[in-house]
C-alpha cells in the first residue's frame, strides 16, 4: 500500500505537474495562444483534482485500486492525445465557474480581508510578546548591574504589575494611553 502510494505520487508529479509545466512553458515561450488556452484549462482542472484528492485520500485510500485509478485519471487529464482536461473543463467546469463567479469573487475578497486581519492581530501579539521579553530582560540586566555596583546582595523588589500592564497597554494596536501615578513605579532600591 505504501509503495503504491509513493509510486502514485511520483507518477502524478511527473505526468500531472512536470510535463504540463514544461508544455505551458513552451506555449508561453512561443506565444501559441491555442496551446496556452489548452494548458490553462488543464491547470484549472488539475487544481480541482488536487483539492478533491486531498479529501479523497483521507476517506477512500483504503479502496482497492484507488491509487491506480488516480494515476489513470491524471494521465487522462494531462496527455494531449486524450484531451481529458479540455473535455472536462468545457463540459462541466466552465459552466459551473461562470454560474458561481460572483459568489467566488465575493468569497475571495472576504477571505482576503479576514486573513489580513488575522495576520495583523497575530503580528501584533508577536511584537507584544517580543517587546515584553526584551523589556523583562533589560530590567533584569539593569537590576544585576545595580546589584554589582552597590555590592548589595539583597534580592531586588518584585516588578509591579502596573508597570507590565502599562507596557502592554502602550504596545497594543489601539495605542491607548494609560496614566499611572509615579508612586507605582520603582525608581531605585532602598538601601538599608
Amino acid at each position: 500500500m505504501v509503495l503504491t502510494s509513493l509510486f502514485s505520487r511520483l507518477v502524478i508529479v511527473i505526468v500531472g505537474v512536470l510535463y504540463p509545466a514544461y508544455c505551458s512553458f513552451k506555449a508561453v515561450k512561443y506565444k501559441d495562444h491555442r496551446e496556452y488556452t489548452t494548458w490553462m484549462m488543464y491547470w484549472i482542472v488539475f487544481a480541482i483534482f488536487l483539492t478533491a484528492e486531498t479529501f479523497s485520500d483521507v476517506f477512500l485510500s483504503w479502496l482497492p485500486f484507488y491509487y491506480e485509478i488516480k494515476i489513470v485519471i491524471v494521465i487522462w487529464l494531462a496527455l494531449p492525445y486524450t484531451q481529458g482536461a479540455k473535455t472536462l473543463y468545457r463540459r462541466l467546469i466552465h459552466h459551473k465557474l461562470v454560474d458561481s463567479e460572483n459568489q467566488i469573487d465575493e468569497f475571495v475578497s472576504n477571505a482576503g480581508q479576514v486573513s489580513f486581519g488575522l495576520v495583523r492581530k497575530a503580528s501584533s501579539v508577536v511584537v507584544n510578546h517580543a517587546s515584553e521579553g526584551i523589556m523583562t530582560a533589560a530590567m533584569r540586566i539593569s537590576r544585576q548591574e545595580e546589584r554589582r555596583n552597590s555590592n548589595n546582595l539583597a534580592p531586588p523588589p518584585e516588578e509591579p504589575m502596573v508597570v507590565r500592564e502599562t507596557m502592554q497597554q502602550e504596545m497594543s494596536e489601539d495605542f491607548v494611553q494609560v496614566n499611572v501615578p509615579d508612586s507605582y513605579y520603582v525608581d531605585s532600591y532602598k538601601k538599608e
